[in-house]
């Protein structure tokens, strides 16, 4: 798949940030529609280049905006300004936890099967909170 898709995508996952809120359980479900479809795409040999990129871009620009709306919510449900405070930074950490941790288990996957399966389970893994409410 190259590094050319990850880094359209990396480039407009930033886009969808004003539409937290109601509008974030939408895109996270179309979000992890594209990954399945991006998956699907790679997984198949002789897919062009440009279909993929289109994929990764049109991917990265629905990653829902998680951290943020969290945050947001942490403010409505917490009352104490300690307590808050300590939730934004339990919140950070697990975070950071999945930046650290995410390309650790993408390299265990590609290291077994090939890429394509690690985008499937990003898909999975993206699907599983949305197809619980």
């Amino acid at each position: 798949m190259g590094s050319s898709p990850a880094g359209r995508w990396g480039l407009v996952a930033q886009f969808p940030a004003p539409l937290e809120g109601a509008g974030a359980h939408l895109l996270a479900s179309l979000y992890a529609a594209l990954l399945a479809a991006l998956a699907t795409a790679a997984w198949r040999p002789g897919t062009p280049a440009p279909a993929l990129g289109a994929l990764a871009v049109t991917a990265g620009a629905c990653t829902p905006p998680l951290g943020p709306t969290v945050r947001a919510l942490w403010g409505e449900v917490i009352e104490d300004k300690r307590v808050l405070w300590r939730a934004y930074s339990l919140d950070g950490i697990a975070e950071e936890i999945l930046f650290v941790s995410g390309p650790l288990l993408v390299g265990a996957v590609v290291r077994f099967a090939p890429p394509a399966a690690a985008l499937a389970l990003c898909a999975l893994l993206a699907a599983m909170p949305w197809a619980a409410s």
